[in-house]
């Protein structure tokens, strides 16, 4: 009898605590934050191409559930993974562009530029 109590007070115990870390973590937004109206809005508004800062503007604007564009960029990239396609409406598929190894940036080069070896014989001849 008296194991049986203490495992019902230890249960107890264990119910507490989980409620305390279940209140721990939304104090740190650790669960989710994305209701399902939020995500209505924020699917239907990345279909018209529009940027997660521009929806996290318009939710702020409207007076509408707010959330911040990372929040919503995490949404994406959890969609990603669960091979969604919501990626695929931001506006470069959440890649990025004009990566300066590719070389197609246009920074770090000078375009016509001609090769040292090439100078003018008469560019030796200064007085430096």
């Amino acid at each position: 009898m008296f194991i049986i109590a203490l495992l019902v007070e230890s249960l107890g115990e264990i119910k507490d605590n989980e409620d305390i870390v279940i209140s721990k973590l939304k104090k740190k937004h650790f669960l989710e934050k994305m209701s399902p109206q939020i995500v209505a809005n924020v699917e239907e508004k990345l279909k018209l191409q529009w940027s997660p800062t521009q929806i996290s503007g318009w939710l702020k604007r409207h007076g509408k559930e707010h959330v911040s564009d990372e929040t919503i960029y995490n949404h994406i990239w959890k969609d990603k993974r669960q091979v969604g396609q919501l990626y695929k409406e931001l506006r470069h598929q959440g890649k990025k562009y004009n990566k300066e190894r590719k070389g197609t940036s246009g920074r770090g080069s000078i375009s016509g530029r001609i090769d040292i070896k090439q100078r003018p014989s008469i560019v030796e001849k200064r007085l430096v």
